[in-house]
């Protein structure tokens, strides 16, 4: 049911210096698109989430300190939330 779809959260956790792992609330039905964007909407960076996984890592390295904004889409369901980078 579509319902389902709306029920998609996620966290952020670092993984050392220079890692994160984003993970889902829940295994996704459909294969997810994470996008990590600075607040001007500039793309660092695009990674997929294959279908029935429920995490993917994310590599840091290079970034800038501050805060950017983490989108994740499966299907027709889009999540976003703000994450504060410290190095």
């Amino acid at each position: 049911p579509e319902a389902q779809f709306f029920d998609l959260t996620f966290t952020v956790e670092p993984q050392g210096s220079d890692m994160l792992k984003l993970k889902t609330s829940r295994s996704l039905q459909f294969a997810g698109k994470v996008n990590v964007l600075t607040l001007d909407g500039k793309i660092v960076t695009a990674n997929t989430i294959p279908t029935n996984q429920r995490e993917v890592m994310i590599e840091t390295a290079g970034w800038t300190p501050g805060t950017y904004i983490f989108s994740l889409t499966e299907d027709m369901a889009q999540v976003a939330k703000k994450v504060q980078i410290q190095k």
